[in-house]
């Protein structure tokens, strides 16, 4: 496709987004994604443009199958930053699935192309904000994880739902952590966790690695840091350490006193992968007090790490969130 002119500054009832910046090639990809669907692709991955693929083995359908509930879009966060919604995924053609598209290209504001994503999200299942998380980017990559999750009771009596069920540890673990341990479908759309999870479909039983991850994590799509092949891999020995060292713990409060998911599920993959965390989960009943004191200890494990005074999983009552 052949994109003429220049990004509008308002949308089609002349209303501004409020942000001085012109939106930039990030937003290509909505209009791309839904020319590749027009001309009868089944499915679009879509990621950012700092990826390459890692597992070329895999395809779209190995992850369209992670839920039993048929998704239009399914997607996975960030790996090494402060987990969000959603950072890329997989659009299957449908009619839905081009109503999202239509929604994020037309919620356009800023730079950064996931503000509009998230918005377009929010509306989909319509959800209401507590405050205007979505006036700037900041903002929004704050706290949009953090309203989704407060709402996350209200959205599956709303919407049909499978996947990282109530009280289970799983739900535990996103509740304080923003971190998914398995996929969870809310509606039509599935959210993938950041670590290997098994297939829910039933139709194969099998373990996928995340949709995206950082190297030398194993995943579909390698995301910010990875191997430069045509230079003989990574670049030096240097940079090998720092992204081996980008994964070496995790934060000591994964829910900020300012209400804020502030752990990368990088590090947490890290901690639950090196403290044998899978045998924990088989033989722990979801007894949701043991996995929170266990991740707790491990953190303190790696005390050497961080240097902050409380070294606890922490998450403020709910009536404490969005009250300013």
């Amino acid at each position: 496709y052949l994109l003429l002119g220049t990004w509008a500054k308002f949308d089609r009832n002349g209303n501004s987004c409020g942000i001085q910046e012109i939106p930039t090639i990030h937003y290509l990809k909505i209009p791309g994604v839904i020319a590749l669907l027009d001309l009868g692709f089944q499915s679009v991955t879509y990621v950012d443009l700092d990826t390459v693929p890692l597992r070329i083995d895999l395809k779209p359908a190995d992850y369209l199958i992670s839920s039993p509930l048929s998704p239009i879009l399914v997607g996975s966060s960030n790996f090494a930053n402060t987990p969000i919604i959603m950072n890329g995924g997989v659009f299957i053609a449908t009619q839905g699935a081009r109503s999202i598209l239509e929604a994020w290209f037309a919620a356009r504001c800023g730079i950064k192309d996931q503000l509009g994503l998230w918005k377009s999200l929010f509306l989909h299942w319509n959800l209401k904000t507590h405050k205007n998380i979505f006036a700037n980017y900041e903002l929004a990559h704050a706290y949009a994880l953090p309203q989704f999750v407060y709402a996350l009771q209200t959205l599956r009596s709303a919407f049909p739902s499978s996947g990282c069920q109530v009280r289970t540890i799983c739900a535990k673990i996103f509740q304080y952590t923003g971190c998914l341990l398995e996929p969870l479908t809310i509606g039509n759309i599935t959210l993938l966790p950041t670590l290997p999870f098994t297939s829910l479909s039933g139709k194969k039983n099998i373990i996928l690695p995340p949709l995206q991850a950082e190297f030398p994590h194993s995943a579909w799509w390698c995301h910010k840091k990875c191997p430069t092949p045509h230079l003989g891999g990574l670049r030096n020995q240097t940079q090998t350490k720092r992204l081996l060292k980008s994964t070496d713990g995790m934060s000591s409060a994964c829910f900020s006193s300012n209400h804020q998911f502030v752990c990368p599920c990088g590090r947490l993959v890290r901690i639950l992968q090196g403290h044998n965390f899978s045998s924990l989960l088989l033989n722990s009943k979801n007894d949701d007090t043991r996995v929170i004191a266990y991740i707790n200890d491990a953190i303190k494990a790696d005390n050497h790490i961080f240097q902050h005074r409380h070294h606890t999983l922490h998450r403020p009552h709910p009536a404490e969130m969005y009250s300013s």
